[in-house]
């Protein structure tokens, strides 16, 4: 097996490593609002604090977004694996409802801010899926359908994919 020359770096650090370092603070500073934190959340958080007109500190012990954020693969989607049928077991409809709607949310945020921001970042809307190869976790898949589709998100139970591999059956979200 053939190896990479060097250390393998994640494309979101290297192509933005000239425009991700700031110089530390060295002095006391007055904001409405510190955030600790310079991965996406924080970013994202401090940007919508100054829309809404308040002055933000975005504090970082390192770089900006090379933690969790800088490794990222960019998926934004509803589906995390086999998760909804098991929330509604362990939390109920209810705060399963507002968790699944929150995802959504988040997708259209992202939209949004592409759309406002004018981001050249090639953002797509994709369909995600968590499939089963065999038979044996079949029900599985088949009752996160019947939860996702209860809680209106746009779930369908599909046997074929553009995977290379055949599957016994998967649960398909349309971002």
């Amino acid at each position: 097996m053939s190896q990479l020359p060097g250390k393998a770096i994640s494309y979101w650090i290297a192509s933005t490593l000239s425009i991700s370092n700031f110089p530390s603070l060295t002095h006391d500073i007055s904001v409405d609002v510190a955030i600790v934190g310079g991965g996406i959340v924080g970013i994202t958080a401090g940007m919508l604090l100054k829309r809404a007109g308040k002055t933000v500190a975005i504090l970082e012990s390192q770089q900006i977004a090379t933690g969790v954020s800088g490794h990222t693969t960019a998926k934004i989607t509803s589906l995390h694996q086999l998760i909804y049928a098991q929330l509604i077991q362990e939390i109920g409809e209810k705060k399963t409802q507002i968790y699944a709607d929150s995802n959504q949310a988040a997708i259209e945020r992202v939209a949004r801010f592409v759309e406002e921001e004018n981001i050249n970042c090639d953002f797509s809307r994709r369909s995600a899926y968590t499939f089963a190869e065999t038979t044996e976790n079949l029900d599985d898949i088949k009752k996160e359908v019947e939860a996702a589709v209860n809680l209106g998100l746009p779930a369908s139970f599909v046997t074929e994919t553009s995977l290379p591999f055949s599957i016994a059956g998967a649960i398909k979200l349309d971002n």
